[in-house]
């Protein structure tokens, strides 16, 4: 099994590549190979915290299956000397079910949050947009 910590998806996902991999789940989701349940919530109120669980299925070439967990523990600064919010990405194999991988969730959300914003920033653009701006948020990357 592998194990990704925050910097080695910093290493091994830069924001170019992310834009074309959210680009691509995009396109995914609308031929509807994506199966994506709600997330669900578990209240863990005697440690003040949360768990968020997050699964979803993508079908076709990719053939991927996996699950965020989220962790919201108010009390993880003071009590812990931990983050509030703690995250990791399970990835299994999909036709086995067996973990492949583990990856630490914080550098990969926030680098996805920042593909996401890329290619809504390409598509929702106005005609009039001024493109270098555009090329700037996206990193040159244009549909």
């Amino acid at each position: 099994m592998l194990f990704l910590t925050d910097e080695d998806v910093q290493t091994l996902l830069p924001l170019p590549d992310a834009i074309q991999v959210v680009q691509r789940a995009f396109r995914e989701v609308e031929s509807g190979n994506v199966r994506i349940t709600p997330r669900q919530l578990t209240e863990i109120s005697e440690h003040n915290g949360i768990m968020l669980s997050m699964p979803a299925y993508i079908g076709g070439e990719i053939d991927a299956l996996g699950q965020k967990v989220a962790t919201i523990y108010t009390n993880n600064p003071t009590q812990n000397n931990l983050p509030t919010t703690l995250g990791t990405v399970q990835l299994l194999d999909p036709t086995s079910g067996d973990c492949l991988a583990i990856i630490a969730a914080n550098a990969l959300t926030a680098i996805r949050t920042g593909a996401v914003s890329a290619v809504a920033t390409e598509y929702l653009a106005t005609d009039n947009s001024d493109r270098t701006l555009r090329s700037r948020c996206t990193g040159g990357w244009s549909a």
